[in-house]
């Protein structure tokens, strides 16, 4: 037997199981999904998840410092990696994620806080699931339906994710919510406005480049529905951020939504690589530590924006190239990060990439599912490409590789009856 038979006949006994299988998940029921889902994350948080080694991030730091009086601050570290005891007003997240984690630093008990957090996220997480199965069978039909919310159950990236501290496991659901709401038939309506404009005020405050996103939705459905009414969602978002920009406003003596730009932008682009912090630039930041007082973060967020902005200007073909090569990182995987070459990560989002091309190449894609991955792909060409940047998204993306899948499995029906009919 030749060896391209011998993949051909491999190829063929896959997609015969896929039918079979498909028969299996055909009498399954979205609770049954849901409850597999809740059982497979629940195990993981067991076998996983060590308390003493979990990491709460800035996200954590700030929750400390506004329950010990020091308000909306962070602690940057010194040139040897030791975080220092001064609290400098900070924007570096947006505020989100830290009210999300107030209450759990109320426990005491470091491991019972830990655990009970980890749970909460598994709860949003199997919601996610259920709106994720609601998003796909309103965009395709129940069966595709069906298909997402297996793929998003099971998926160990999905089910790693709520295990970690970040906003991701928050954000994912709040985006799927939005999703599903936006494909109402009274989409206009004031009601339904109206809890659009709330679900995208909370997703800003936990990822402010989701902005752009909201922009570009909000204008587009204005120029379909030849109606301003639309807008009345970003008015609504405004507004639930007023506070927070008042509030920077008052700190930095500039109205801004976060002061990791700069620094962001400087991490995407410079003379060592994408990705790196600047740490040749250790006696800046320990000058601007010691002059700025509560301006430290904004000085310093400008002062990395600049030489970004330099190295930009100076160098516009690698800036080109290192934009494309970022799209790749944040499309296939970022070969730069360990983590993307673990085969539980990387071979399951492989596959599911195929099928979501095949998905889309066969049925097409929603216009606003486009222009959410377009506004992230356009983030990470101008900014960096991590992991995360990817799962944000990554959930909507399931949506054309359960099309895919189905697809595939109906077309190998279709030959199999052809055969008989022969």
């Amino acid at each position: 037997m030749s060896y391209k038979t011998g993949v051909k006949q491999h190829s063929q006994r896959f997609l015969d199981n896929l039918i079979m299988m498909q028969l299996l998940w055909s009498r399954l029921k979205i609770s049954h999904i849901l409850l597999a889902g809740l059982v497979v994350r629940v195990l993981a948080m067991i076998v996983f998840v060590n308390p003493e080694e979990v990491n709460f991030w800035e996200y954590g730091f700030i929750a400390q410092h506004l329950l010990n009086g020091h308000g909306f601050s962070y602690s940057f570290v010194d040139v040897d990696g030791n975080f220092l005891d001064s609290f400098y007003p900070s924007a570096l997240v947006p505020p989100g994620y830290v009210a999300f984690l107030l209450p759990f630093y109320l426990v005491k008990s470091l491991a019972f806080r830990v655990y009970l957090l980890i749970f909460v996220q598994i709860g949003i997480s199997v919601f996610s699931i259920w709106k994720l199965y609601q998003l796909a069978s309103r965009s395709f039909n129940p069966g595709i339906g069906l298909l997402a919310a297996i793929i998003f159950a099971f998926m160990p990236e999905m089910i790693y994710t709520p295990q970690s501290v970040g906003p991701t496991v928050l954000f994912q659901c709040l985006l799927l919510m939005f999703l599903t709401q936006w494909l109402q038939a009274d989409r206009n309506s004031n009601r339904n406005l109206l809890f659009l404009g709330f679900l995208a005020g909370l997703l800003i405050y936990l990822r402010t480049e989701v902005l752009l996103f909201l922009l570009l939705m909000i204008a587009w459905e204005v120029a379909r529905s030849k109606t301003i009414k639309p807008v009345f969602v970003l008015l609504l978002a405004a507004s639930m951020m007023a506070p927070w920009v008042w509030r920077n406003y008052q700190v930095f003596n500039t109205p801004l939504f976060t002061t990791n730009m700069g620094v962001n932008l400087y991490r995407g682009h410079n003379p060592e690589g994408v990705g790196n912090w600047g740490a040749q630039h250790t006696d800046l930041f320990l000058k601007l530590q010691q002059e700025s007082g509560d301006l430290f973060e904004l000085n310093f967020n400008k002062a990395w924006q600049q030489m970004a902005v330099e190295f930009i200007k100076n160098n516009p073909t690698l800036t080109l190239k290192s934009s494309v090569m970022k799209i790749g990182q944040f499309w296939v995987f970022d070969w730069t990060d360990e983590r993307s070459w673990h085969v539980l990560y990387l071979l399951p989002w492989l596959v599911v990439l195929a099928l979501g091309i095949a998905g889309v190449w066969q049925f097409g894609m929603r216009l606003e599912h486009f222009l959410l991955f377009a506004s992230y792909t356009f983030i990470v060409m101008v900014f960096f490409a991590q992991i995360r940047y990817q799962a944000i998204v990554k959930p909507v993306f399931l949506i054309y590789a359960a099309a895919g899948l189905s697809w595939l499995i109906e077309k190998n029906k279709a030959r199999i009856s052809d055969q008989k009919m022969a």
